[in-house]
């Protein structure tokens, strides 16, 4: 919603959130049960399921008998020109992820970013942009938790 902000003006509660830092505190007026309440609650970093950036570092990799696997962020998406035109239904499914809650603070969404060439993967080469949701039975959580 909006709120106010100079005389006749209003802004973006986002746009709001986003002056403030972690552990900053701000002051709420809530209506409930047809009451008026106020509140001071702590601002705080929300981690996403799919990183929007690496903070200036590469992103993650794993690489198995040519296998490449990588966490999906925004950037990889933007890369693949996912938000601009339809490309496949592999990368439209990825789209959907950004949206997914994130369960445990470690979490990714590992996906196949692509397959080199490799005599333990002849056959597989067209396989990319896959979400890698289970190994051997069990729920792949991250890449850390892959290897």
């Amino acid at each position: 919603g909006k709120i106010p902000f100079r005389p006749g003006e209003r802004v973006s509660l986002l746009c709001y959130l986003q002056t403030k830092f972690k552990g900053d505190y701000v002051h709420l007026k809530l209506w409930r049960n047809q009451q008026e309440m106020e509140l001071d609650v702590p601002v705080s970093i929300s981690r996403r399921l799919v990183p929007a950036h690496w903070n200036n570092r590469p992103p993650p990799y794993f690489i198995v008998a040519g296998l490449v696997f990588t966490a999906l962020s925004v950037p990889y998406l933007h890369a693949a020109s996912a938000w601009d035109e339809y490309i496949n239904d592999n990368i439209s499914y990825l789209l959907i992820q950004p949206n997914q809650p994130l369960e445990h603070p470690n979490d990714q969404v590992v996906i196949l970013a692509q397959v080199l060439a490799h005599r333990a993967n002849l056959g597989y080469d067209q396989f990319a942009d896959l979400h890698l949701q289970q190994v051997n039975g069990e729920k792949v959580k991250s890449l850390q938790h892959l290897q």
